[in-house]
């Protein structure tokens, strides 16, 4: 079994796995859950189902996605300067990947396009001082039609949410502990170290453990 090779298989072995804790596709109006917060639930699948940082779930764009051939390129994250200035930029390490589509990713992902069309932003490359500037069809965006900062993302979103549920807020329990998730569940699996370390974007196997 080929499970390193990205070009093997389109389901990608083992990632079949992955499935979204505590999520539901459907939400209902008898949940308790806000309105404008809906939209944003499908950061948990994005982070749970394809081991993205924050910034990559930020600035992951739907032209990034490859539903045909099941994989997703990581080609950029939307980073913050000075609290609020927002610009697109490589992922951490300066290097991109393609990481494997789960179908039960595919599906969430296919149901929230449908009510919440992708919308073109346009940032800075790299520094807001940047005279390039980059356009992509971004899958998450504020009512305002702007890039998410993780600053608002966290306070006004994430943390409702766990109180919502009853999680406690920490450190522990951060956006990033979905990529823990994710290695966990691969890796508990029977997923090579390798493999997940290059999905998570991780230049060194060790850091995956």
């Amino acid at each position: 079994m080929l499970r390193a090779d990205l070009g093997d298989h389109p389901d990608r072995p083992l990632t079949h796995l992955v499935r979204i804790p505590g999520h539901r596709s459907h939400p209902d109006s008898s949940s308790g859950t806000k309105p404008s917060a809906i939209q944003y639930r499908i950061a948990v699948t994005l982070g749970s189902g394809l081991g993205l940082r924050q910034g990559e779930v930020f600035g992951l764009a739907v032209e990034d996605v490859d539903f045909l051939r099941g994989v997703v390129e990581v080609r950029r994250q939307v980073k913050v300067f000075g609290g609020n200035r927002l610009v697109f930029g490589l992922p951490k390490g300066e290097k991109t990947r393609t990481v494997p589509l789960p179908e039960s990713v595919a599906t969430e992902l296919s149901n929230h396009l449908a009510t919440y069309p992708r919308r073109s932003i346009t940032l800075p490359w790299g520094t807001p001082q940047a005279d390039k500037k980059s356009s992509a069809g971004l899958i998450l965006t504020t009512r305002e039609r702007s890039a998410l900062n993780r600053n608002y993302f966290n306070t006004r979103l994430w943390k409702p949410g766990q109180a919502h549920v009853g999680i406690e807020q920490s450190r522990d329990n951060g956006m990033h502990a979905l990529r823990h998730w994710y290695a966990s569940v691969l890796l508990d699996a029977g997923e090579s170290i390798r493999a997940v370390s290059e999905y998570l974007g991780h230049g060194s196997g060790c850091r995956a453990l």
